[in-house]
């Protein structure tokens, strides 16, 4: 019975040290996710000038005559969590970003029925997405809040630019061609997001958040140049391997 007592005494501190620390062991909580994600975007742009006179004529002229437009980035996520709280995340995604001018009302000298009476142009560009960005959750359940930061590549597929020319009849033309033909091949985003986690099941998530993406890199080398931005709101839904 004595060496039962003394058993218990040695070796319980050390059970349930050994049990804390099983408990507490990061690993336990590694997990690999993969998952799905889509996002329509609300996109503009942010135009600069070299200082010129002529440039800041451009600059001001497209300011009062362009608006945002809608868009959309879409693609897959690997998410490796490392613990309860972090996780690392990355992915490729199809972006078309951009943005548009707002109708115009066209003056001929010699008016004419060939001739349109409204215009407006829409300029999309497409990027090949690589986000890398780190996220923190809080919160316990299955409703769990988080946050995550990051940079993207943005490669550049193509960009085009789509006239759409309206007549006095009501009826229409659209013109499709390339937006421009010197645009840098990469380019980076900076992105900000902040959302809700909710679980589905042990091994399936779902999260809905607002995201906000820059681009910190110059569209063209030119006397006005334009970086994209988008605000949008992210769905996605994740499976988890291991």
């Amino acid at each position: 019975m004595k060496q039962v007592v003394f058993s218990l005494l040695l070796f319980g501190p050390l059970a349930a040290t050994a049990q804390l620390i099983i408990k507490r062991n990061p690993a336990a909580h590694q997990q690999l996710w993969v998952g799905v994600t889509v996002s329509p975007d609300y996109n503009n742009r942010i135009l600069s000038s070299d200082g010129s006179i002529s440039a800041d004529i451009v600059k001001d002229s497209r300011n009062k005559r362009e608006v945002g437009q809608i868009g959309y980035t879409a693609g897959l996520t690997v998410n490796y969590t490392m613990n309860e709280k972090f996780s690392i995340e990355s992915g490729v995604q199809y972006a078309q970003k951009g943005y548009r001018t707002k109708k115009e009302s066209l003056v001929w000298p010699q008016p004419s029925p060939a001739f349109p009476t409204t215009s407006k142009f829409i300029y999309n560009y497409f990027f090949l997405d690589i986000p890398l960005q780190v996220k923190y959750t809080t919160g316990s359940g299955n409703c769990r809040f988080f946050y995550s930061a990051g940079l993207a590549l943005n490669i550049f597929l193509e960009g085009e630019a789509t006239g759409i020319f309206e007549y006095a009849n009501g009826s229409k033309d659209k013109s499709t061609g390339p937006a421009t033909t010197n645009e840098k091949k990469v380019s980076l985003s900076p992105l900000l997001s902040a959302g809700v986690d909710y679980t589905v099941k042990p091994n399936m998530h779902f999260r809905v958040a607002p995201i906000f993406r820059y681009g910190i890199t110059k569209m063209i080398d030119a006397p006005v140049s334009e970086r994209l931005w988008n605000a949008g709101l992210n769905f996605g839904f994740y499976y988890r391997l291991l």
